[in-house]
């Protein structure tokens, strides 16, 4: 964790340990969670309310206008959004792997090492782009020996001939756009990734090496199944999970993001961009109903709060949620 985030979230916990406020939360006839200032019949002790389910119990609390919400992992949030305490969800996880061979001659130790880390009990699509695809023999071969460690999923391929022009990231978004149609219930989980840092090193230990932040935490992305899921339980309003959300936008950086099915499935078919390489980087947040999703939607891994912060890792700065400036 970078020094900013660890100096930001512990000046929080010495808040909420030092200002915790006398509220308390109430549940609704929907399930839904909703704050206030008066006593309920839920247990309410050194002003933290308890809540639980099924095995889980949460603990939810207010200080200084910061909600926290701890369950098997801790949420934050600047202003409160709805928590549900519904029964725990069986969530079915998507995999897309997007990778452009032409970019690199070591492309096949991106698939290794970015690839070979989702879950291999969750199907993975992997889309790739080449001048010809008949002949990528390190292609298939990555591909090969990935199934031989994926036995009881789906691993398919996908290679796509780019001769003439430049598609970007057309193939892996619109796979993801396609699987988003056929599985649209709010418990599909579509992950999309990509080979990042394919185009600055020689190699993915070379990237890992030098890149040390972006592949730690691109990593930490694809290995977040079991976050997503309590994520996706909690708070009924959040739609897609990544490292963190774009200002006034709604996308992802980095593009590594998981998304509900029935997110994707209302949103506008991507178009082939061959001269707007950031068009594949904004779908996410600006194609949904034909207009951006709201801030609410966003839940960010890498950073905290979680919900109604916008962090730029580029300039290191929080900034509030669009909807509360």
């Amino acid at each position: 964790m970078s020094k900013p985030s660890i100096i930001f979230m512990l000046g929080l916990f010495l808040v909420a340990q030092l200002r915790q406020e006398d509220h308390v939360i109430h549940r609704t006839n929907t399930g839904i969670i909703q704050w206030d200032a008066q006593p309920t019949s839920y247990e309410h002790s050194n002003r933290t309310v308890l809540l639980g389910h099924s095995n889980t119990t949460y603990k939810i609390w207010e200080a200084n206008n910061i909600y926290f919400v701890r369950g098997k992992y801790f949420h934050m949030m600047s202003r409160l959004f709805p928590i549900e305490l519904a029964s725990q969800n069986n969530y079915h996880f998507y995999g897309v792997y997007f990778i452009n061979c032409k970019l690199n001659p070591n492309f096949d130790t991106w698939i290794m090492g970015q690839a070979g880390k989702w879950p291999s009990h969750l199907d993975l699509y992997i889309e790739a782009t080449s001048k010809n695809c008949d002949q990528e023999k390190k292609l298939h071969a990555a591909v090969e020996l990935l199934k031989s460690s994926r036995k009881h999923s789906v691993t398919q391929l996908n290679c796509h001939t780019d001769q003439d022009i430049e598609t970007h990231e057309y193939h892996g978004i619109h796979k993801a756009w396609q699987l988003g149609q056929l599985h649209s219930r709010k418990e599909d989980v579509i992950f999309y990734f990509h080979a990042k840092g394919i185009t600055h090193r020689e190699n993915f230990t070379s990237f890992e090496k030098v890149d040390k932040n972006n592949a730690r935490a691109t990593m930490r992305v694809i290995q977040s199944t079991d976050l997503v899921r309590e994520v996706f339980d909690l708070f009924p309003t959040v739609a897609k999970v990544g490292i963190s959300y774009s200002l006034r936008h709604g996308w992802i950086w980095y593009n590594y993001w998981y998304a509900r099915g029935s997110y994707i499935h209302k949103m506008e078919e991507p178009r082939l961009e061959p001269t707007n390489r950031y068009y594949y980087e904004n779908w996410l947040g600006t194609s949904y109903q034909g207009k951006r999703s709201e801030p609410s939607m966003c839940y960010s891994i890498e950073h905290k709060p979680n919900i109604g912060e916008y962090f730029d890792p580029n300039v290191w700065r929080f900034l509030s949620d669009p909807l509360s400036m």
